[in-house]
């Protein structure tokens, strides 16, 4: 074979080799390629249905939240609040009309608020407020009712949390605890009333025990002249006289055995003279009935 024609030869087995070789590496790429983008696609797709279900989760908070600001108005946040002195219901609120606060309008009404207290996790309610007062970083408020007695002195300092209004069951469940408060505060001035008549029924009460005492016992402040059971009370002039009584019983109980064994004496007296009577007669009959012994005289020579 000419020498022209091995060159080709071997240079065709060259280029079949390496033809081969960038087939391999191209298939090779677009199957990677392939495998890339189904990956991406999937993953598109999945990025998709989050976006979707993250505009559905949006929306249901956006409800939420409108339902939210429905039920409960706007909210303020108020640092540095604190509690008037004074125990007058006053609060100061570290927020104003710069942060949109409502304020007196120009009818005169005074918008009402209500405001929470934050002490570390705890959150206390407050109450209704009527804002009387406002500046651009400050107000002041009111409670629309009388405060509770010592409410005020359990009200914290810093952090309190203001709003436009309250969902309608919260409003009937306040009310009704503040009737129940207005009962009790009722009940508890009728008890302190009675409380009231009581000790003074109890002052009049000792008073007439101590009086009583002193007529059972004796008053040592009696005057001189006073009488004995005034000085000494009627105990011990009760024992006195019961002493008294005792030793007249006892001389009337020896009188009475005395009286007693003399007319036993006298009985036994009687029936034993009664005896004698009764022989002295048998023996006057008995003389009676024997004859008389005649008497003779003897001459004496």
């Amino acid at each position: 074979m000419h020498i022209l024609g091995k060159v080709l030869v071997w240079l065709s087995v060259v280029l079949v080799v390496v033809a081969s070789w960038l087939t391999t590496t191209a298939l090779s790429v677009r199957h990677r390629w392939l495998t890339a983008v189904e990956t991406r696609q999937k993953t598109v797709e999945k990025q998709i249905q989050d976006i979707a279900d993250t505009r559905i989760r949006i929306r249901d908070l956006e409800e939420k939240r409108q339902t939210l600001v429905h039920n409960w108005g706007d909210v303020w946040a108020a640092p540095n609040s604190r509690p008037q002195p004074g125990g007058q219901g006053a609060i100061e609120l570290g927020v104003g009309t710069s942060s949109n606060l409502p304020q007196r309008g120009a009818d005169g009404l005074e918008p009402s608020i209500y405001v929470f207290s934050h002490e570390g996790e705890k959150t206390s309610f407050l109450g209704e407020f009527a804002v009387i007062d406002t500046r651009p970083t400050q107000a002041i408020a009111r409670l629309t009712r009388r405060p509770y007695p010592q409410e005020t002195g359990n009200w914290a300092l810093g952090l309190y949390h203001v709003r436009g209004t309250l969902p309608a069951n919260w409003l009937t469940a306040t009310a009704e605890i503040q009737g129940q408060q207005i009962v009790a505060d009722s009940r508890v001035a009728e008890l302190q009333i009675q409380k009231t008549n009581l000790e003074v029924m109890t002052k009049a009460s000792q008073v007439l025990l101590d009086q009583r005492l002193k007529e059972l016992n004796g008053d040592p402040a009696a005057p001189a002249d006073a009488s004995d059971d005034v000085k000494d009370g009627l105990v011990k002039t009760v024992q006195k006289a019961e002493a008294s009584r005792d030793s007249v019983l006892s001389d009337v109980s020896q009188f009475r055995r005395k009286v007693i064994e003399t007319y036993d004496l006298v009985i036994k007296t009687l029936g034993e003279n009664l005896k004698m009577v009764q022989k002295l007669e048998e023996l006057s009959k008995q003389q009676s009935a024997v004859p008389p012994v005649p008497v003779t005289t003897q001459s004496v020579t």
